[in-house]
């Protein structure tokens, strides 16, 4: 019960998904994309991702939902990632991904440079009292870690999976 009304709860978030600051001000958006995701908990997660053409990056925020309040709850974190197709061309001096791990043990943020791609930060996302704890990791601890072999976006019209 409590998933379906987080899931009524985050359709309604992704209607009025406009409303929320992905911290690039008055940028065109020209796509949105949505996932459902179990970091740790029954009740899951909606990860969103806002796409900027012009500038040709990607940010991601995550929303959570809380049972006993019976409302969203948005963390502040904003996560910047490469919208594939304009890989190439991007400004950015650094690129971001996310891997989602097996079983339910959350959501890992990996930040390389461009240019050497070289690791700058890895970072596991989980969920814990309401809200999104981002905890530094190392490399080894990321390698060991079992991770989802793809994380797949939905698009925003395709609420099928919400219903």
């Amino acid at each position: 019960l409590e998933v379906s009304e987080a899931l009524h709860a985050y359709n309604e978030l992704l209607d009025n998904i406009d409303a929320y600051d992905f911290g690039m001000g008055d940028e065109v958006v020209s796509g949105t994309t949505y996932r459902l995701v179990y970091l740790n908990q029954e009740i899951p997660q909606l990860l969103v991702e806002k796409f900027y053409d012009a500038q040709f990056i990607a940010v991601a925020k995550i929303f959570g939902y809380d049972p006993e309040t019976q409302t969203c709850i948005t963390s502040d974190a904003v996560f910047q990632i490469d919208n594939p197709s304009q890989m190439k061309l991007s400004p950015s001096e650094t690129y971001g991904w996310f891997t989602l791990l097996q079983d339910h043990k959350g959501l890992v943020y990996t930040e390389n440079n461009r240019s050497t791609h070289e690791i700058l930060k890895i970072e596991l996302l989980t969920w814990e009292d309401n809200q999104l704890i981002v905890k530094e990791i190392t490399k080894m601890e990321f390698n060991s870690l079992p991770k989802e072999p793809k994380l797949i976006m939905l698009g925003i019209n395709d609420r099928r999976l919400l219903e």
